[in-house]
């Protein structure tokens, strides 16, 4: 199997596989050909979006197994469900953190509103009902990471066997997207200097909720004040995208489809 697999190897090396840019409209994630198809499929601009859950591993200590899946249910879950609410391109669960991939109209708008989503329902719901469960849990809480730029994507696995297949993200929007959720804190969204260059030229997106808790519009609060600079230690050595800005204000559920409404990426 080794010799079987190596040569395999040397070949795709020696040969090096095609890529086919792909439109937004085209690539259809759930639909991408088996894994023996060697051509890879380049989205040019994708927003990659990677939610981190802290200390799970510390969480899960002490429960039995029933309390460990209401854990995953309600935490990992319920993620996907948000992103999928913002029209996410493909979602995937992947340990105790979730990935999801946007692309197409308002792929900004809509990934940032979902990483804001995700960030309330941590803070307002997920936190406190654990805390309540369990009064000795581990400091917890998601934090996210958002990053843009493109990248390639086919099913990578045992050919011909689609059980056994996923696709394969490669490029530093997904890489970055995970680094910067592991810089920021529970409450925290950050967010690359590639989609700050995006998103600070709609300040719709980037100032704090404007609801009072009966729904009706309270003041605007001036876009600056909602973030911060941060350096994302984690990628210092790309200068291009290390300058990264902090999010750690509270949005209501009110505020993604007005803003996504209005947005123009």
């Amino acid at each position: 199997m080794l010799e079987e697999v190596s040569s395999q190897a040397n070949g795709v090396l020696n040969k090096r596989p095609s890529v086919m840019r792909a439109r937004p409209g085209e690539l259809d994630a759930d639909a991408l050909p088996d894994a023996a198809e060697e051509t890879w499929y380049r989205l040019d601009d994708v927003v990659a979006i990677f939610a981190d859950l802290k200390n799970s591993t510390q969480l899960n200590l002490g429960k039995n197994t029933e309390d460990m899946a209401a854990i995953y249910s309600a935490a990992s879950g319920s993620v996907t469900q948000i992103m999928d609410g913002f029209d996410v391109d493909y979602v995937q669960v992947q340990g105790d953190g979730v990935l999801g991939i946007f692309w197409g109209p308002k792929r900004y708008a809509r990934a940032l509103c979902s990483g804001m989503m995700v960030k309330s329902f941590s803070e307002n719901t997920l936190v406190p009902r654990l805390t309540k469960r369990w009064a000795n849990a581990a400091n917890t809480g998601y934090k996210v990471g958002l990053s843009s730029g493109h990248v390639l994507v086919k099913n990578v696995g045992t050919p011909e066997e689609r059980s056994q297949q996923q696709p394969v993200w490669a490029g530093n929007p997904v890489n970055y997207a995970a680094k910067a959720s592991q810089q920021a804190k529970p409450g925290e969204l950050i967010v690359t200097d590639s989609v700050w260059r995006v998103i600070k030229t709609m300040p719709n997106l980037m100032q704090n909720c404007t609801h009072s808790t009966r729904g009706s519009h309270g003041s605007q609060v001036n876009s600056t004040d909602a973030w911060q600079k941060v350096i994302i230690d984690k990628i210092a050595h790309d200068a291009s995208q290390s300058s990264g800005q902090v999010y750690s204000k509270s949005r209501c559920n009110l505020c993604g489809s007005e803003r996504i409404e209005s947005s123009t990426f």
